[in-house]
């Protein structure tokens, strides 16, 4: 009879990584997502001046072997090591916020809530009760009245911001959740 040790398990998985991260191609794929979670696909196979279909096999293999994950965002495909992304539970969250960060207009409008709110908590005392006022970001950020609303609603169907109607002035906050992960 074969006896097997605790620590076998932990041993093949670990000489499973280490023999697919000892491909270049595949090590390459590996470190450009650890240092930009939440990159897209393409811009994968940008960095790496590959073809889709390469970058495709590893990526698979990697995301087979529990090395990264996927989750498809609108029309991307965004790539994550998810020990990076904190506790199984909350990843969905972390994701969804990442590839908000990835995003031109979103980050700037989760940075400018995120400073809005260190100021609000700092010394200098709440700018108001409620968060930052619709018109002051769109002006701060040169966009349409439109243009914040859209994005406002995608941040806050996915639980990053949350908004406060104030009289007919409409402000909007980053989320507990949000504001955790940020800090």
């Amino acid at each position: 009879m074969a006896s097997f040790s605790a620590g076998t398990g932990v041993q093949e998985k670990t000489t499973v990584t280490n023999d697919l991260l000892n491909q270049d191609t595949r090590n390459s794929i590996y470190q450009i997502i650890k240092d930009n979670p939440g990159v897209h696909f393409r811009e994968v196979c940008r960095s790496l001046d590959r073809k889709m279909g390469v970058v495709q096999y590893h990526a698979r293999l990697l995301e087979e072997a529990g090395l990264i994950q996927s989750f498809g965002d609108g029309r991307y495909k965004r790539f994550f090591v998810p020990t990076m992304l904190g506790d199984l539970k909350n990843q969905p969250f972390t994701q969804k916020l990442v590839a908000f960060l990835q995003r031109d207009t979103s980050q700037k409008m989760i940075q400018m809530l995120l400073e809005d709110a260190q100021e609000q908590n700092g010394v200098n005392g709440p700018k108001t009760p409620a968060g930052t006022q619709h018109g002051l970001i769109a002006e701060k950020l040169g966009l349409t009245s439109q243009a914040i609303t859209w994005h406002a609603k995608k941040l806050a169907n996915d639980g990053i911001i949350q908004w406060q109607k104030v009289g007919r002035e409409k402000y909007y906050s980053l989320t507990p959740a949000a504001l955790q992960y940020l800090q």
